[in-house]
């Protein structure tokens, strides 16, 4: 990971340089706390002992892009203990960073769906305003 990213002297990711070597890391890094055992609270530690402090969140759109990445930290999400976070301002960063990770893409995924409808709907204006039925406009668009 330390060649995906580069960090300031209190190891604050200041920018990621190669975004799939970055999110290949991340992944590894949960399945490597999945693996080990020990408590959903020791996971979430184990974690957090990467460091998920970014100077700011300029890059977390592309992050989240990286193919694999949301659904695994879901998965992994779904088996840390979240109390853990109370008492460490290490694990909470990883929560917050898990989490605004997953709410980029879950918003790309309704705008997409949005626009989708939008051009649904004005493409059907557009046939009512021709005056012809959408299976008249597609049998002339057969021909």
């Amino acid at each position: 990971m330390k060649r995906a990213v580069k960090q300031d002297s209190n190891n604050t990711i200041v920018v990621v340089l190669q975004f799939p070597p970055f999110a290949q890391a991340i992944v590894g890094f949960c399945k490597t706390a999945r693996a080990f055992p020990g408590t959903p609270a020791d996971h979430a530690r184990y974690l957090s002992a990467i460091g998920w402090r970014f100077a700011d969140q300029a890059d977390f759109g592309r992050i989240a892009d990286q193919k694999g990445l949301v659904d695994r930290l879901s998965t992994t999400l779904q088996l840390l203990d979240h109390s853990a976070a109370d008492d460490s301002p290490a694990v909470k960063a990883w929560f917050t960073f898990a989490d605004a990770i997953i709410a980029i893409d879950c918003n790309h995924h309704k705008a997409l769906r949005k626009a989708k409808e939008e051009r649904q709907c004005l493409a059907k204006q557009d046939v009512e305003m021709i005056g012809a039925s959408p299976t008249m406009v597609s049998k002339h668009k057969a021909h």
